[in-house]
C-alpha cells in the first residue's frame, strides 16, 4: 500500500479537520497516524495517509486544489523515501517526561539534548505557557522511547540536576502498555 505524509497549515477556524478529512474520505484514503494542534492561532496538521492502489501523490494533490484555493490553507504532500517505509514497533520502554517551571529560552533544547545523549527517541512534544501576568508557568509534556540499556535512576538524577540549572521540575514516568 502506498503511504504519504500530508501537512496542513493555516489560520485556525472551525471546519478545517472536516474539510481535509472529507477530501481523504471521498477519495478512499485512510488516515493511519495523525497529530493536530493550534499554535498562536495557526492550525497545524500532520497525517500519515495510505492511498488506494489507483492513486499517487500527484493525484491526491489535485484532489486538494479546490480546497487550497477557497480556504487559504497550505497543504504539502510528501512521499516516503523508497526503501525507508517500514513498520516501527517501539521498544516497551516508553516514558512521559513532564517539565514545569519558569519560562525561559533553551528548555526544550536542553531536555532534547540530554535525551539524545542517551540515544532516546522523542516521539511527541507539547509545550504551553499557562497563566497570566507574573503567574505564567511553562509546561512541557514529552514522550520518549528510552533504550533498554539506559538506567532510569541515572537519567532521573541527570534530569534533577538539569532541572536545578533551568529552574524547572522534571519528572519521568513509564507509559504503561495498552493491550486490546
Amino acid at each position: 500500500m502506498k503511504k504519504l505524509i500530508l501537512t496542513v497549515l493555516g489560520q485556525d477556524r472551525p471546519g478545517i479537520v472536516a474539510e481535509v478529512t472529507g477530501v481523504l474520505f471521498k477519495h478512499h484514503c485512510n488516515i493511519e497516524d495523525s497529530s493536530m494542534t493550534i499554535l498562536e492561532g495557526e492550525f497545524a496538521m500532520l497525517l500519515v495517509v495510505s492511498l488506494p492502489e489507483n492513486m499517487n501523490s500527484s493525484d491526491l494533490k489535485e484532489k486538494f486544489d479546490s480546497l487550497v484555493k477557497k480556504s487559504d490553507l497550505y497543504i504539502n504532500i510528501k512521499s516516503f523515501a523508497e526503501g525507508v517505509l517500514k513498520s516501527v514497533v517501539p521498544e516497551p520502554r516508553n516514558y512521559v517526561i513532564s517539565v514545569i517551571g519558569a519560562d525561559k529560552p533553551g528548555i526544550v533544547y536542553h531536555i532534547a539534548k540530554l535525551l539524545a545523549e542517551h540515544d532516546a527517541n522523542i516521539t511527541d512534544v507539547e509545550t504551553k505557557r499557562i497563566g497570566k501576568g507574573d503567574r505564567v508557568v511553562y509546561a512541557m509534556i514529552l514522550e520518549s522511547n528510552i533504550p533498554v540499556n539506559v538506567k532510569i535512576p541515572q537519567l532521573e538524577s541527570e534530569f534533577a540536576e538539569l532541572g536545578k540549572k533551568l529552574s524547572v521540575e522534571i519528572t519521568i514516568k513509564p507509559i504503561e502498555s495498552l493491550t486490546f
